[in-house]
């Protein structure tokens, strides 16, 4: 599958062709994996010419997780290895410390490839588990360095040098305080 035409004219990758590649991938590269979650834009039908396939592939085991950015046949792929353990630790001790469950929503919204089985079904209840009790909640050490980061960022907007430093300045300002706004109340960031 390519993204771009004889003439060389960028298109955006439909959803079919995106969840045959998935299921080639697996077929190909990942021979040993129970299956996967094809997830995304794509996915979701909201790709561009620039997005990527995403796909978290789960094995019985893995020695560690690993994640890997490679091309097939023109198509970005973003490919995240793991088996029900490691995916546990890295809900629970990276994602769920920072706020951004990124693995649990490709998880919960992406389409099981080739097809659902006990093992896809069983870390998709996980996922949606770990979505449903929300992040952790901000220590009062975080609450505190997160205020005087959004503070400072205030500081440093009320005097930028240049118009150019004032949007970057705004950008960060605008993440920061989001950031802040649904961790403090007990949601998910993204």
């Amino acid at each position: 599958m390519s993204t771009a035409t004889k003439h060389n004219t960028p298109i955006i990758p439909k959803r079919e062709d995106a969840l045959r590649a998935a299921r080639a991938l697996l077929a190909v590269k990942y021979p040993d994996a129970v299956g996967a979650f094809a997830a995304g834009s794509i996915i979701r039908g909201s790709g561009t010419v620039h997005s990527d396939l995403d796909l978290v592939v789960f094995f019985e085991k893995r020695a560690q997780a690993r994640r890997e950015s490679y091309l097939h046949q023109g198509l970005p792929v973003e490919a995240f290895l793991h088996d029900p353990e490691t995916f546990r630790y890295f809900n629970e001790e990276l994602d769920g410390k920072d706020g951004i469950p990124m693995l649990a929503h490709m998880v919960t919204t992406g389409v099981p490839v080739p097809e659902p089985c006990p093992l896809l079904e069983r870390v998709r209840s996980q996922a949606a588990d770990f979505l449903s009790r929300g992040p952790r909640a901000l220590t009062a050490d975080e609450v505190l360095r997160r205020r005087y980061g959004l503070t400072d960022l205030v500081e440093d907007l009320r005097a930028p040098r240049t118009p150019d430093e004032a949007r970057a300045i705004s950008t960060e300002f605008y993440n920061a305080l989001a950031d802040y706004w649904f961790r403090s109340g007990g949601l998910w960031s993204a």
